[in-house]
C-alpha cells in the first residue's frame, strides 16, 4: 500500500510538473494562428504598416484599411488593493519575463487592418496567449498571458472597451472603425472598468 501511494504521488508531482510547462510555454508563446492566405487574399501582421499578400501584383493601397490602435492592460491588478494574490503573481510574472510592462501594459501598438475586423480579430493579432471560448454569443474571453477570469477575485476577468466605451455586442461583432482605439482590459470590481486607465 505505501508503494502504491509513493508512485501515485510521483505520478502526479509529475502531472504538476508538466502542467505548469505547459501553461508557461502557452503564456509565452501565443495561440492565435492565422492559415495560410489564400492566392489574390491579404493577410495583416502587426507591427507592419502594409499587408503581406500571397500576389504582390495585387497588393491593396494604405487607403483601403482601417488604422486601429489595440492595447491590452492589466493595470487593475496593480491598482486596487483588493486583488485577490494570485492575479498579482501572474502580473508580477510576467513582468519580470517582461512580457508586461510595469504600468501593466501587455500591449499597445497602432494597427492597418483590413475593413470589417472585429475587436476579438484585433485581440488575436497582438500575438498574446488568448484562451477563448464560443458560444451563440461569440466568444468570450476567459484569459490573456495566462492571467485569467477570477485570477483577480470574484467578478474579475477581461472585457473590451472602444473609445473608452463598453460597446453593447460581443467582441466577434464588434466591428471596428478607422481612428478607433480597442482597449482589452483586466477587470478585478465592475466598477474599475475605466479607472486608472494607464
Amino acid at each position: 500500500m505505501k508503494r502504491l501511494l509513493f508512485f501515485n504521488s510521483r505520478k502526479a508531482l509529475l502531472g504538476v510538473v508538466l502542467l505548469a510547462m505547459l501553461l508557461s510555454l502557452f503564456a509565452c508563446t501565443g495561440n492565435a494562428v492565422s492559415p495560410a492566405p489564400t492566392p489574390g487574399e491579404s493577410q495583416l501582421i502587426p507591427g507592419k504598416s502594409e499587408p503581406v499578400s500571397s500576389e504582390t501584383s495585387s497588393k491593396p493601397s494604405a487607403a483601403e484599411h482601417l488604422r486601429v490602435t489595440v492595447v491590452v492592460d492589466c493595470a487593475s491588478v496593480l491598482n486596487n488593493p483588493d486583488t485577490k494574490q494570485t492575479a498579482k503573481d501572474i502580473v508580477d510574472t510576467l513582468i519580470a519575463r517582461g512580457y508586461c510592462h510595469e504600468d501593466g501594459i501587455l500591449f499597445e501598438e497602432t494597427l492597418m487592418l483590413e475593413p470589417g475586423v472585429t475587436a476579438f480579430n484585433a485581440l488575436l493579432l497582438t500575438n498574446l496567449a488568448v484562451g477563448y471560448r464560443t458560444s451563440g454569443l461569440g466568444p468570450y474571453i476567459h484569459a490573456i498571458s495566462g492571467l485569467g477570469e477570477r485570477d483577480g477575485g470574484k467578478t474579475s476577468g477581461w472585457v473590451y472597451l472602444v473609445n473608452d466605451e463598453s460597446p453593447n455586442a460581443s467582441s466577434g461583432t464588434y466591428k471596428l472603425s478607422d481612428g478607433d482605439v480597442v482597449r482589452w482590459r483586466y477587470s478585478v470590481e465592475k466598477d474599475d472598468t475605466l479607472k486608472d486607465l494607464p
